[in-house]
């Protein structure tokens, strides 16, 4: 079955904005990388439902992505025309309703003058692509609220980290580990750089400790039970002490299964973060949050936010990616007590965890270093 995906900045009628997880009809609309028209992505359970038109001479035939939605996905790039066109027929021909078409077509026009022409004028690692509600951190305004999440660089690899306090960082454990030999890193393997984008940081530090939790091993990382403490802290060499970042607080999950955001970096797009609003916490399994969130290597470590009286506080850390009935959902694991835990251990000069282990190599970054990021974890 298709449906309409309407992404964060696109409106519809006097509903308001709708979040990345809102669905409405039978088309997916999301922009498309390879041109500045935007692009209607179909997936079907049905391998003999017919597919939409295909892609005038104007546009490539095929975007160079794919929405990770298994076989059956099809990346069709239309101009303004083609996408009216194509959704009166395709809803026609599904037998949709009219109020129902009147309202997809309604949020495909606002997608349009939202989204369409801006784009065009950019250079394409700063254009706002969607997938699955993933948006890019590009410019200087839209990365300044998320300035204290930044990259984990250990010079092989790369992870997502978020600075907690002027001296502290938060990321998960199995991004201490080298991806191949097995050897956990030296503190001073590590650096963090604050709000990176296009090559430049906040701010750079270097790490001068590292903590884990207590009976996390990284080889058997994939195991649900050493998710749930795939937690690590980070004591940086120098405070960092810029006005243009601000520490994001910590907070716990609660008992309301409220939307949550990630902001993260990721394999093609290591240049600058990346959000996600509006996740889904789907479930909970000890203190294991299972989301709706896209994570791609490199995401692993990133922040789990939620926002309180409109600020954010980090409530989880991303840990890995899973296969669940054939849905990609991603794994995260609560501070709710661990991070006190890691706290104590920099209070007492200890560092607790295994001294080796591995961690499952998904993907090579744009630099040609090996990435370390969410896992495929088969539950």
């Amino acid at each position: 079955m298709c449906r309409l995906y309407i992404p964060s900045n696109c409106w519809i009628g006097r509903r308001g904005a709708l979040g990345p997880r809102r669905w409405i009809g039978d088309v997916t609309c999301l922009r498309c990388r390879c041109c500045a028209e935007l692009a209607l992505v179909v997936w079907s359970a049905h391998r003999s439902e017919q597919p939409l038109p295909t892609c005038p001479p104007t546009c490539p035939p095929l975007c160079p992505f794919r929405p990770a939605r298994g076989p059956d996905v099809l990346c069709n790039c239309f101009t303004k025309g083609h996408i009216l066109a194509a959704l009166s027929d395709y809803l026609t021909r599904k037998g949709t309703g009219a109020s129902a078409m009147y309202r997809t077509i309604y949020a495909i026009i606002f997608c349009i003058i939202s989204t369409g022409a801006a784009a065009q004028d950019l250079p394409s690692d700063q254009r706002a692509i969607s997938i699955g509600g993933l948006r890019a951190l590009g410019t200087a305004d839209a990365a300044a609220a998320w300035s204290a999440v930044g990259r984990l660089d250990t010079g092989v690899s790369f992870c997502s980290a978020t600075l907690i306090a002027p001296d502290l960082v938060l990321t998960a454990a199995h991004c201490l580990y080298h991806p191949r030999t097995n050897v956990r890193f030296d503190a001073g393997d590590l650096t963090f750089s604050a709000g990176l984008r296009h090559g430049r940081a906040e701010a750079v530090r270097s790490v001068r400790r590292m903590m884990e939790l207590p009976g996390y091993v990284a080889e058997e990382g994939e195991e649900i039970e050493m998710i749930g403490l795939d937690l690590a802290l980070l004591e940086l060499q120098r405070p960092i002490a810029n006005s243009s970042i601000t520490p994001i607080p910590t907070g716990r999950t609660g008992r309301r299964s409220t939307p949550v955001t990630v902001v993260s970096y990721g394999q093609d797009r290591e240049a600058h973060a990346s959000i996600e609003e509006d996740c889904d916490i789907l479930s909970r399994n000890g203190s294991v949050r299972t989301l709706s969130c896209e994570v791609a290597s490199g995401s692993s470590g990133s922040p789990v936010l939620r926002l309180v009286d409109g600020h954010p506080e980090v409530i989880a850390v991303m840990s890995a990616r899973a296969d669940v009935d054939g849905e990609q959902v991603s794994l995260a694991v609560i501070l709710d007590g661990q991070l006190s835990m890691l706290l104590d251990q920099r209070e007492r000069q200890g560092v607790f965890g295994a001294t080796g282990g591995s961690l499952t190599f998904i993907g090579q970054g744009n630099d040609g270093r090996e990435t370390i990021g969410a896992r495929f974890i088969r539950p």
